[in-house]
């Protein structure tokens, strides 16, 4: 898991005091969706193409908890991508993506061989880190800016409404 820690948090917090919770979270929301979007698009581009059913499958959901807490949820999404092989099975990317972004130990076919090609028989193709370490500061640094600046409106428009 990915965690960080946001700049002037005690300001935040004494700002947010004055803000209904059902703005912020509404702020938090919309600010979380626009910083992610670089992320989700440097993933989907960072993503293998063999099929290119995991490049596709590849969104957001943003997701909040009654302790105030906003979570953006980013990867393989369920339902997208997803299509029905030959022998009438779901390929789903979501089951399989973290097995592209670590390797694995099984062979793609074990079809009259012995699983001992090595430690890792499939390779590790990371794609999820790699994106997050190419736009982690854009996309701190415009959740940043859009929530601060969001925040403030909302406070001037509930202190003029007063």
């Amino acid at each position: 898991m990915i965690e960080f820690n946001l700049k002037g948090m005690d300001d935040l917090t004494l700002a947010l005091k004055g803000v209904p919770k059902k703005i912020s979270k509404e702020v938090a929301s919309d600010s979380m969706t626009i910083a992610v979007r670089p992320l989700v698009m440097a993933i989907a581009s960072y993503a293998p193409v063999d099929s290119g059913d995991l490049k596709r499958s590849i969104g957001w959901v943003i997701r909040q908890y009654k302790t105030g807490v906003t979570l953006a949820v980013i990867g393989p999404v369920r339902g997208k991508g997803t299509f029905r092989t030959k022998k009438g099975n779901l390929n789903e990317p979501a089951n399989y993506a973290h097995l592209v972004e670590f390797g694995h130990n099984t062979p793609r076919s074990t079809k009259g061989r012995k699983n001992t090609i090595g430690p890792l028989a499939v390779p590790a193709h990371p794609f999820m880190r790699p994106a997050w370490e190419a736009t982690k500061e854009q996309v701190l640094n415009t959740f940043n800016d859009t929530f601060g600046t969001r925040i403030e409106a909302a406070v001037k428009s509930r202190k003029a409404a007063r």
